[in-house]
């Protein structure tokens, strides 16, 4: 309070009794005065310093509140989508869990496609070439059964098969495979021997070889009964390794690095807003002091004030005062007024005049101590108001 103990520390204005004054509304100024009056002012630095500030701060909400905003809705509010941070994290630590596990994965599937190349080169060539023998040979037969069923066909038309089974029946009765021979003269011929087969038998009757049916058949290569189904080795049919390892257990990974990550967004952010919030409640504590203070001295000034004030007044070049006003003073010789000016000597009359303007001025400077102690008290509502919603906001659970 030792501030305000000084006589001019209450800032109540000077009586102002200049003849020739600049207007109270700088609007009244012509446009090159108004312009002049902006830049000259000395409240321009600080209205240049607020723009500024008012500029970095939207600046700075533009960058901090889309990632508050996704820190309350990701870990506060348990969103799904997490937050920057979370998920980043979460795929960090995802990859370094999985990382010994995939190169062992990585290794298993190189050594199984090497063995697969193997197996398919050694049995692949060796099952084409297995499988063009066999074609051949097929051919070959089917060729000799072509040749077999010519013959076998010229002996039915030229060959009187029933009356040579007689001589064959004859010629081999007793023997097996035939009935006992009858009375009557023996065969002049011989039996024909399979001396192929053991012990040797007989040759069944020569009619058994030409009405043999598959003697007889016809064979079409172009069909598919005497094709060759596709016999070579199919690599394609080789599986493939399939991963079915399912990895590290996400679930679990993204609960923990949830936890942590939201841990240390919270840290962050707590120790950034306590810091802004520290700065802003102290200048907004010291705002609401300063106009508190400056309220109250208005209301109270009598008791404060030594009761001495200060004017500002126009004088001439022989030092009279020169004072303008609407009315006559009181007793003031006419012969002194020029041309709307007054030319009043010290004495009675000015302290007339003194009162007069300090009966206006002083009235309009107490009343102007209600609003600035409203505006001290309302100052405070904003950092209390963060107060209660940030701390509510930022917990994290």
């Amino acid at each position: 309070m030792y501030f305000y103990w000084g006589r001019g520390s209450c800032r109540i204005p000077d009586i102002d009794l200049l003849a020739d004054k600049e207007p109270d509304n700088p609007l009244a100024l012509s446009t090159p005065r108004l312009m002049a009056f902006m830049i000259t002012n000395p409240l321009m630095p600080a209205f240049i310093m607020l723009g500024f500030t008012i500029w970095g701060g939207a600046l700075m909400s533009s960058i901090y509140t889309p990632l508050y905003e996704e820190y309350s809705t990701g870990c506060v509010n348990h969103g799904e989508n997490g937050t920057f941070i979370t998920n980043n994290l979460y795929s960090l630590a995802y990859n370094w869990a999985s990382q010994d596990g995939d190169t062992e994965t990585f290794k298993g599937f190189d050594t199984y496609d090497i063995q697969r190349s193997e197996v398919c080169t050694q049995y692949g060539s060796n099952s084409a070439t297995k499988e063009n023998d066999d074609i051949a040979t097929l051919n070959a037969l089917i060729q000799s059964h072509f040749s077999s069923a010519k013959e076998v066909d010229t002996f039915n038309r030229c060959i009187d098969s029933e009356n040579l089974d007689l001589y064959w029946e004859h010629a081999c009765c007793g023997q097996e495979g035939y009935e006992a021979c009858g009375t009557g003269a023996a065969s002049p011929y011989d039996c024909p021997m399979n001396e192929l087969a053991e012990p040797t038998v007989p040759y069944t009757q020569f009619s058994g070889f030409l009405t043999e049916q598959t003697c007889s058949e016809k064979i079409d290569p172009e069909t598919e009964k005497w094709k060759f189904d596709n016999a070579i080795f199919d690599c394609e049919a080789l599986p493939v390794c399939q991963l079915s390892c399912g990895g590290p257990n996400k679930r679990k990974m993204k609960a923990v690095t949830e936890n942590c990550g939201c841990m240390v967004e919270w840290f962050g952010h707590s120790v950034w807003l306590k810091v802004s919030l520290s700065i802003f409640i102290y200048v907004l504590m010291n705002m609401s002091r300063v106009a508190l203070i400056m309220g109250v001295t208005r209301l109270v000034w009598k008791k404060i004030h030594p009761g001495l004030f200060n004017y500002k007044a126009t004088c001439d070049r022989e030092g009279g005062l020169v004072v303008k006003y609407d009315k006559t003073v009181e007793g003031e010789d006419p012969e002194h007024e020029i041309e709307g000016r007054v030319h009043a000597r010290v004495g009675k009359k000015f302290s007339i005049l003194l009162k007069e303007q300090l009966d206006i001025i002083l009235p309009k400077f107490k009343k102007k101590g209600y609003p600035q102690i409203l505006f001290a008290l309302l100052i405070n509502a904003p950092w209390i108001y963060l107060l209660y919603t940030i701390s509510i906001e930022i917990a994290y659970k």
